[in-house]
């Protein structure tokens, strides 16, 4: 199963897309989960069209559990494995 993110500005800015070239000498000072945060918020959007809820499984001790807290996934249950939990998000 895949997902078609919208053609979305706001998505296409905090991907750096529309971003100006930096200027020489430039840093980057955005935060990491930048890119992670909107692809999730784009998924979210996408799939609010036709589903209440979004549902995943992550391992307790895994980096990507901070961008699912952070963008309103909750622990909905155990998951698959000692330290799997299932999250949702309502939509």
């Amino acid at each position: 199963m895949g997902a078609e993110l919208p053609n979305d500005s706001r998505a296409d800015t905090a991907l750096g897309r529309n971003a100006p070239p930096p200027h020489p000498g430039a840093v980057d000072v955005r935060p990491r989960y930048v890119i992670g945060t909107a692809l999730i918020e784009a998924l979210a959007e996408k799939a609010a069209e036709h589903f209440s809820a979004l549902t995943l499984n992550v391992h307790l001790l895994s980096p990507a559990a901070r961008p699912y807290t952070r963008t309103g996934f909750r622990v909905a249950g155990a998951g698959r494995g000692s330290l799997g939990v299932a999250m949702s998000r309502p939509l």
